[in-house]
């Protein structure tokens, strides 16, 4: 579907959701590796990709991927698409547990490679090498690409990249149940990947942890987070990011009264004043340690 930028329309109520910083994140994937997950749009006005649409806009994208709502999105309908499309939306979104992040990120890396060893050789190809030496070359190389891919576009360095895919298949080659894996934090996914060669033994480790009392589980590591500046620092940023966008786009586009207006525009000014108030108090902390 062919669809002018400025031709899609926004509805007023979309816009509350906007975060700012989400909208840089996808608009560097796009830039580094293509707009893969189209915007949905039904009679021009858009249903899913808000963050897309404004990444898109912040890119001078004047025709961005758009797709239809319903069965007409034909260009949807391949398997690994979906698959992106799936996993694209998922990667940014803070409630994924460690468990499904790894998941998410061993999955499109293998598609990515997959894709780029199809560009490099062709079908036939492939097929003729896969006996060879020189195959396992290509595939290495196909992987590396893959991973850097995935480490740009999450900001991460390639070797957390291929340590999060290292865990995901040695829980998958153990047989490691979801259920019990996505109540696990980092560590506890990783020390449970080293018994992988031990199915039942990590299994058995697996849900010993996974059924603990939830205060046991996660007492430590809670402990931590609300003493890690670091983190209030990096969380006080993006929401004052968010408050900042929130102004612009309600001076843009509220159709209100002025008075109302003005009254949404001091309430943002007063978060973000807090947001700056907490940011400078840690920062402070920071300095002092």
């Amino acid at each position: 579907m062919i669809l002018h930028i400025n031709d899609i329309i926004i509805p007023q109520e979309r816009l509350r959701y906007l975060d700012d910083v989400k909208v840089r994140e996808i608009a560097e994937s796009i830039k580094n590796i293509g707009q893969i997950n189209p915007i949905i749009v039904a009679n021009k006005q858009l249903v899913a990709g808000l963050h897309r649409y404004f990444a898109c806009k912040a890119l001078g994208i004047e025709y961005p991927l758009v797709a239809p709502m319903g069965s007409d999105a034909k260009m949807l309908d391949e398997q690994d698409n979906l698959a992106l499309i799936e996993i694209d939306e998922n990667l940014f979104r803070n409630e994924l547990t460690e468990n499904e992040r790894n998941h998410h990120i061993m999955v499109r890396a293998d598609i990515i490679a997959r894709r780029k060893l199809y560009e490099e050789l062709g079908e036939d190809d492939i097929s003729k090498l896969k006996k060879e030496k020189a195959y396992s070359g290509y595939v290495k190389r196909a992987n590396k690409a893959a991973i850097d891919s995935l480490a740009n576009v999450l900001k991460i360095k390639p070797a957390t990249v291929k340590k999060r895919i290292g865990i995901a298949k040695k829980l998958d080659d153990a047989g490691i149940v979801n259920e019990h894996r996505n109540k696990l934090n980092a560590k506890q996914l990783e020390d449970i990947a080293k018994f992988a060669k031990e199915p039942q033994k990590a299994a058995n480790v697996a849900k010993e942890l996974a059924e603990r009392p939830y205060h046991k589980r996660h007492q430590e590591s809670a402990a931590k987070v609300a003493n890690d500046s670091s983190h209030v620092i990096r969380r006080g940023q993006n929401l004052g990011h968010q408050a900042s966008t929130t102004k612009r786009f309600l001076t843009e586009f509220y159709k209100g009264s002025e008075g109302e207006l003005k009254r949404l525009l001091e309430a943002a000014d007063n978060i973000a004043g807090a947001l700056s108030e907490i940011v400078a108090e840690h920062k402070a902390k920071q300095d002092v340690q």
